[in-house]
C-alpha cells in the first residue's frame, strides 16, 4: 500500500576516493533527501579502507582495537589517516547526553553551543528507566565533548538542555 507521506532515508554510503570522505557523502545524501521532504538518517560506513580511522577509528574512540605493533609503523591501509587522528586526535567525538526533563531528544536533533552555534547532532535518543530520564548519543565537535559540557537542542519548539555525560551511562557491576 502506498501513501504520499514522506519516507525515510538511511544515507549509509563509503568515501569516494580521491574526492569525498563517507561523512560528506553522507551529509549530502541526507541534504537532498531533507530538500525532497525526506527524513535522513547519516550513517557513514567503511570498508576498511583509507576512510576507516575518519569514521570509527580516532571520533568513536576505537584506537584500542589497533594493536601496538600496528601503531608502531603505520604500514596498513588507512594508516596515514589513522595517526593523524591519533596524533592530533579527531574532529568530532561520539558521546553521551542526558537531557533535563522527560522528554526524549531523537535522532537527528542538531545540536548547539551556548552561543546557538551548531556543534553537532544526536544519533540516536530514548527515555531511560533506569536513570528516570532521557539519555542520548550524540556526534559532537571534539572541543565541545568533553564530559559535563553543556549543550542545547530545539524540542519541538523549546530550547532543552544537554549534558555531555560519560559511558556508559550506568556502570557495570560485574567484576572481571
Amino acid at each position: 500500500m502506498h501513501d504520499d507521506r514522506p519516507g525515510v532515508v538511511l544515507g549509509a554510503p563509503d568515501a569516494f576516493k580521491g574526492s569525498l570522505s563517507a561523512g560528506a557523502v553522507a551529509d549530502a545524501v541526507a541534504d537532498a533527501a531533507r530538500q525532497a521532504g525526506w527524513d535522513c538518517d547519516r550513517c557513514p560506513l567503511s570498508d576498511g579502507g583509507e576512510g576507516f580511522g575518519a569514521v570509527v577509528g580516532g571520533p568513536a574512540g576505537l584506537g584500542f582495537a589497533i594493536g601496538k605493533r600496528r601503531r608502531m609503523g603505520w604500514d596498513f591501509l588507512g594508516g596515514d589517516v589513522i595517526r593523524r587522528i591519533h596524533d592530533e586526535g579527531p574532529e568530532w567525538r561520539l558521546v553521551g547526553l542526558t537531557a533535563e526533563g522527560r522528554a526524549p531528544v531523537r535522532a537527528g536533533a542538531v545540536i548547539l553551543d551556548e552561543s546557538g552555534k551548531e556543534t553537532g547532532h544526536v544519533t540516536s535518543g530514548t527515555f531511560s528507566p533506569t536513570l528516570g530520564r532521557p539519555i542520548a548519543l550524540a556526534r559532537l565537535r571534539a572541543d565541545c565533548a568533553a564530559d559535563g559540557t553543556r549543550v542545547f537542542t530545539d524540542l519541538r519548539g523549546t530550547r532543552v538542555a544537554l549534558t555531555v555525560t560519560p559511558l556508559p551511562f550506568v556502570p557495570h557491576r560485574y567484576v572481571r
